[in-house]
């Protein structure tokens, strides 16, 4: 339903002359894209208004659409389980995983907190087909994620100090989906290279 709307939307674009033919992929991937986050805001909402869960669902919720947006990484294959995945991952990290991670002690936390930041800044991001970067663009990118993480660790530092550790571990959820997604791309281009 999404993937039709945007082609539609991109169809229109293009036919009225806004829009060059050569950039209608990215533009269908982008349309899609912008739609999506649409409908998973719209349910995240939903969500916390029903849980009470707000500080828990915005803590996991801001860091990763931060830092998916330029670290990139796995997609799935349509949009119903894109949003499926999305939504349960959303559900999943603020109301189970993010309170066990809480829970532990603040040193620990910390380190593995430090641990996956400082492998979030090696990671190289990880674009779909779509986005076809320049050289150029691609380091301005990873420059940018390099600063959003380093923003995510300073928020994650100085939550520990004036509230508790709620932001830091739903935030930590947020940066283990963020590098998860990027090896599963990964993985999945070295598979398709292998099969061809």
């Amino acid at each position: 339903m999404v993937h039709i709307l945007a082609i539609r939307l991109s169809d229109y674009l293009v036919k009225r002359g806004w829009m060059e033919k050569e950039r209608y992929n990215w533009c269908v991937y982008a349309l899609e894209k912008r739609l999506g986050l649409l409908i998973l805001l719209s349910f995240s909402t939903i969500w916390m208004i029903l849980s009470r869960l707000y500080f828990e669902t915005l803590s996991f919720l801001v860091p990763l659409y931060l830092l998916r947006r330029r670290i990139g990484g796995w997609h799935a294959k349509n949009t119903f389980l894109c949003f499926g995945l999305s939504f349960g991952i959303v559900i999943l990290s603020s109301s189970l995983l993010g309170r066990l991670i809480s829970e532990l002690p603040p040193f620990g936390l910390l380190t593995i907190d430090a641990i996956m930041i400082l492998f979030a800044l090696c990671l190289q991001p990880e674009y779909p087909p779509q986005l076809s970067f320049s050289v150029e663009e691609k380091a301005e990118n990873c420059r940018i994620k390099n600063r959003l993480i380093v923003f995510v660790f300073l928020l994650q530092c100085s939550s520990l100090v004036f509230f508790d550790s709620r932001v830091l571990a739903h935030s930590l959820c947020a940066v283990i989906i963020c590098v998860i997604a990027v090896l599963l791309q990964k993985q999945k281009g070295r598979y398709n290279n292998e099969k061809t």
